[in-house]
């Protein structure tokens, strides 16, 4: 069996305080949690199944696609937005 360390995103809800789960390689795996330490949980146990049929060339992606290290940071972006033209 070999271990492989996937990268997730803890995506928090604001009026809940709830957590979703967003994983980049596998985004039809989905699940969250009430608290970061359940998302994380849920993460895992949802992606063990995810992959419990996996072939060695399913997993080719985890492979070549795994993080070492992430950083985490978020950028404001101006818009301008325009009215658009009634014809």
């Amino acid at each position: 069996m070999q271990a492989y360390k996937v990268t997730i995103f803890l995506l928090p809800d604001p009026t809940t305080g709830s957590y979703a789960v967003h994983i980049p390689f596998f985004p039809n795996c989905v699940t969250g949690g009430e608290s970061a330490a359940e998302a994380l949980r849920n993460a895992k146990e949802a992606l063990e199944l995810h992959l419990a049929d996996a072939t060695e060339d399913d997993l080719e992606d985890l492979r070549l696609f795994g993080f070492d290290h992430v950083v985490v940071g978020e950028i404001e972006v101006k818009v301008d937005t325009r009215a658009k033209a009634t014809m």
